[in-house]
């Protein structure tokens, strides 16, 4: 977890750049839960990336 998309972005690319080919990972936008349960909630989709062979495609929001 990170206050920055392009971090996240990052770190999960790197984390894919090692990992078995067909491997994803998503970022995405939360926030606390408006119930005031200590939650976290999904707000957006910011971008998705999957192991394509040696390479890691992204597809951005």
């Amino acid at each position: 977890m990170t206050g920055s998309p392009d971090v996240a972005i990052q770190d999960v690319g790197w984390a894919l750049a090692v990992a078995e080919p067909s491997a994803s990972g998503t970022v995405r936008r939360v926030g606390l839960s408006p119930l005031g349960r200590p939650e976290y909630v999904d707000i957006e989709r910011v971008a998705e990336a999957r192991k394509d062979g040696t390479s890691v495609v992204w597809r951005l929001r």
